[in-house]
């Protein structure tokens, strides 16, 4: 806003402005960080522009988000699709070495994809320049001239057609585009047939079985009219204004969000239909996304808010006086979560008979994974040699006392039919090679989908464990042991398929991402975040971004004083949309740091140290003071031992 001198008010600045001294589209003196100052008359107010407009000589096509400071224009982020390399947008192509110059530009998600092949016989399948000459699932079939003979003009089944290439509908790339294409059958309203897209994704028209995407920023539907893209529906937190554009949402006086009436000081006191108000005064369309809140309605005032649960022990509320989700030990019960008996650790019922999981040593040894803990092995008992078997703390049977039986998911099994198709070769009350559906370990064959085999592995093949589970791996010889890459949660024999929560995979390593990251592009890289964490909020656009705490500011987003869950306003412009003052707990489990271990490594020597003195100086004063001289009298400890030394 700027102070208007003939009405003596604060008039808000066109739109496109920060800040202004007038009036007037250029009349800025600061813009948005998707904007950059542009003076062409050297006043000191100008334009906002574009980052990418190029019809201007600052503009860098492909940018975002940019600075111009000291009159320079420098890209920050680019757009989806394209990276930053010094300080310009290069595509960010999935196939750059056989699709066709130029040709990379078909936009799905954050990178480009390919719309014409180089070579003649090669076109796109999902988005890849493949040899459709030879096996061919995809039914691609191209055109005779050379132009139409590098891409797809008809798909098969189970395939939609899209700028020039065939796109598998059960994909993330082809979901993003098409949710569900077209099947055999006749031809109607609803299904246009194989090869072709019945309902488009969000952000897509369909045009007789074919996607087009919608060019209007913020718009979820759109349709053609004479030529001419009209957005119907924009996405949820914007609406459509005069310009027929989606802009951020406001009702009344309300900036807030979603908000249908404000306080004086700007927060909401009560949210439009279908939102939920914050204890922080923003507005949000479920209270999950915030720890530890539940939906409420007030049937007098009419206000539906978020409500802290406050039923003791239970983590997820579904009412005031109903839990959904009980802390371990508790489950939900008629008057909030009750007590587990205590031979459990975590139980669906009071009883010693519903443990779901149990202390260590023990196991729930039935297949529904509810029931009694118990030792799931001792030897001499149940047909079981010997227990050396440990799976998730519990010791399971690895050698049978018969010698034509064996292990089956931790249990001896005589000969059957279920046994024989388990285990190939059987030797002295072992398996020593298992068949397809099952992995060898300790003596045993097990499943990957039946408890206790699938805390351990993840997957097999030819009956060896191909992916272990929760940072364990299963040898081809039937040995568990540790994931040999660490922080890894799911590996192979002599890789790290998956890191675990809060790392990334560089070279077979997994690396800590930087603080606020819960997923990464690069480790210890505050710009290379791709999943928050909470209590911090996206501050930059692009498929990497940095990840900011609510209370700070950075990039043109204001932080709130002690906000501890928030999101970033729409335009990234602004003060965050804060939703609790709460503590929320991190979802990346924190790791003690080197300095800590040592300091408490050298406290314990430290004072271990002091025990050993003062035992020496007790023994040294007993045997020279009270136990040769027990009557003699001193006026202290020390001057006797300082006597008797000298004696």
């Amino acid at each position: 806003m700027y102070a208007d001198s003939s009405s003596h008010k604060c008039t808000r600045c066109s739109t496109g402005c920060s800040t202004c001294n007038e009036s007037g589209d250029d009349k800025c003196t600061s813009c948005p960080i998707r904007t950059h100052f542009l003076d062409d008359s050297g006043s000191g107010s100008g334009r906002c522009v574009e980052c990418g407009d190029t019809t201007n000589s600052k503009g860098i096509a492909g940018c975002r988000e940019c600075n111009s400071e000291g009159g320079s224009v420098r890209c920050l982020v680019c757009r989806p699709g394209h990276v930053l390399v010094d300080d310009k947008c290069q595509p960010r192509c999935q196939d750059p070495t056989n699709c066709a110059e130029g040709s990379c530009v078909v936009g799905v998600g954050e990178n480009l994809y390919c719309r014409l092949c180089k070579t003649s016989g090669y076109a796109p399948v999902d988005g890849i320049c493949t040899d459709i000459a030879g096996t061919n699932p995809s039914g691609c079939v191209s055109g005779a001239d050379p132009d139409s003979a590098r891409r797809c003009l008809q798909c098969g089944a189970g395939y939609f057609l899209y700028m020039g290439g065939c796109y598998k509908g059960d994909t993330p790339v082809g979901k993003s585009v098409c949710t569900w294409a077209g099947v055999d059958g006749p031809i109607t309203r609803t299904n246009y047939g194989p090869g072709l897209c019945n309902v488009c994704a969000k952000g897509y028209e369909n045009q007789e079985g074919v996607c087009r995407p919608c060019t209007t920023s913020k718009c979820d539907q759109c349709r053609t009219v004479d030529q001419v893209e009209v957005c119907t529906h924009c996405t949820l937190g914007y609406v459509m204004d005069r310009a027929g554009a989606c802009s951020i949402q406001t009702i009344g006086s309300c900036t807030v969000p979603d908000c249908a009436a404000c306080a004086d000081d700007g927060k909401c006191q009560r949210c439009g239909r279908g939102f939920f108000l914050t204890s922080a005064g923003t507005c949000v369309d479920n209270c999950k996304v915030i720890p530890g809140y539940y939906a409420v309605k007030n049937v007098e005032t009419m206000v539906a808010r978020c409500a802290p649960c406050e039923i003791p022990n239970c983590k997820v509320c579904s009412t005031d006086v109903l839990c959904a989700v009980c802390e371990d030990g508790y489950f939900s019960g008629n008057k909030g979560c009750v007590r587990c008996s205590s031979e459990c650790t975590t139980c669906v019922g009071d009883g010693a008979e519903d443990c779901t999981s149990c202390p260590p040593g023990y196991a729930v040894t039935s297949e529904s994974r509810v029931g009694r803990c118990e030792k799931p092995c001792t030897p001499s008992t149940a047909g079981c040699k010997g227990c050396d078997a440990d799976i998730d703390g519990a010791s399971y049977c690895s050698v049978c006392s018969a010698q034509a039986a064996f292990p089956l998911n931790g249990r001896c099994t005589e000969p059957s039919a279920r046994a024989a198709s388990a285990c190939i070769s059987i030797f002295d009350g072992t398996c020593t090679r298992c068949a397809d559906g099952y992995f060898l370990l300790s003596g045993g064959c097990y499943q990957v989908d039946t408890y206790p085999g699938r805390t351990v592995c993840r997957a097999e093949e030819h009956g060896v464990c191909t992916k272990g589970a929760h940072g364990n791996m299963v040898s081809p010889s039937g040995v568990l042991q540790d994931c040999p890459v660490t922080h890894c949660a799911e590996c192979t024999v002599d890789a790290c398929a998956l890191c675990k929560v809060g790392y990334v995979s560089v070279e077979n390593r997994c690396q800590r991402c930087a603080q606020g990251c819960v997923a990464c592009a690069a480790p210890n890289d505050p710009q290379m975040c791709t999943l928050c964490d909470r209590g911090y909020y996206q501050s930059t656009a692009g498929p990497a971004f940095t990840c900011t705490p609510c209370s700070a500011s950075n990039n043109g987003v204001t932080g709130v004083p002690g906000c501890t869950h928030c999101e970033p306003p729409g335009g990234m412009v602004g003060p965050v949309l804060c939703y609790t003052f709460d503590a929320v707990p991190s979802v990346v489990p924190p790791e003690p740091s080197p300095p800590r271990r040592i300091a408490l490594v050298v406290g314990v020597s430290v004072t271990v140290a002091l025990l050993v003195a003062g035992l020496v100086g007790f023994l040294l004063w007993w045997f020279l003071c009270r136990h040769t001289h027990p009557h003699q009298v001193y006026s202290a400890s020390a001057e006797c031992v300082r006597h008797r030394l000298i004696e």
